[in-house]
């Protein structure tokens, strides 16, 4: 490091023409490069177009959190046991908010 030091205090002139060159480059280029600066983030593509539909079909995507159903069971009891086992069968094909629609025209 120190000898890098060295070199730009020994050659102040070359470094400040070195310097004022990369500025005046960059003054030339700003109109080029301006307009590849944006702020869009959005999805490009067949994903985006799939995660739409799912979204409008379902009424959920990949921006919110899926409803994950838990199933307890009393202590000592077994989810695999013929009463329990009843009972979950009861519970899942009980009223269906979102009745699910086939997916048409993903291409």
């Amino acid at each position: 490091m120190t000898a890098l030091t060295r070199f730009v205090l020994r050659h102040k002139a070359l470094v400040t023409l070195f310097w004022v060159i990369v500025a005046a480059v960059g003054v030339m280029t700003i109109s080029g490069t301006t307009h590849r600066m944006t702020n869009n983030f959005s999805m490009p593509g067949q994903a985006f177009r799939v995660d739409d539909q799912i979204a409008r079909q379902y009424g959920n995507g990949g921006s919110e959190a899926p409803y994950v159903p838990v199933i307890t069971v009393p202590a000592g009891e077994r989810v695999t046991d013929p009463a329990v086992a009843a009972a979950t069968v009861r519970s899942i094909a009980g009223p269906r908010l979102v009745p699910p629609k086939p997916l048409t025209g993903a291409a």
